[in-house]
This record gives structure tokens, C-alpha cells and sequence, in this order.
């Protein structure tokens, strides 16, 4: 079994998951502003547009109804396989 680690966004805003310190400032970036939000992802409608095929449909499937409730609340796992996850989006300059 592996280990879960649940990052909340709030955690992301104090120390990102892609430091501010890391690639980007030795590329001359800094970070400006970061936002995050969240993406709801109608399971229909990702699986037509990644053309999964049916196995993996069926895989994915299986994986969100045996996940730990702690993974289904935290990525709002509905009934019809749709689900929500956490983004975070950066303005470099």
C-alpha cells in the first residue's frame, strides 16, 4: 500500500508544489502571482476527448470506487465517474 499525501491548496500558496526558489529563478523567472482553482472534469466527456479506450474506462472506474474516502472527497468523485481537481496557475515574469 502506498502512502497518501493530500496537498490542500492552502499549503500551495505558502509553499508551492513549484518553488518560487527552484528552475524558474535560475531561468531569470520570478513568480508573481499564482490562482488557484477548481476543475471539474464531466468523466463522459474527458474519456471521449482522450479517446480512452473501453479497458481503461472500466480501470478508472474501478480505481474511484475502490479509492479511500479521503481520496473521494478530496477529488469530489461523483456517481458517473466525474470528479474535481485542484489547479494552480502561475504568472511568471
Amino acid at each position: 500500500m502506498h502512502d497518501l499525501t493530500i496537498y490542500p491548496r492552502a499549503d500551495w500558496m505558502r509553499k508551492p508544489i513549484i518553488p518560487t526558489a527552484g528552475y524558474d529563478s535560475r531561468a531569470g523567472f520570478a513568480v508573481q502571482a499564482m490562482t488557484p482553482r477548481r476543475l471539474h472534469m464531466e468523466f463522459s466527456a474527458w474519456v471521449e476527448r482522450t479517446r480512452m479506450p473501453p479497458e481503461r474506462i472500466q480501470a478508472i472506474r474501478s480505481v474511484q470506487q475502490e479509492a479511500p474516502n479521503e481520496v473521494r472527497t478530496c477529488l469530489e468523485i461523483e456517481a458517473d465517474g466525474s470528479f474535481t481537481l485542484d489547479t494552480i496557475s502561475f504568472v511568471v515574469s
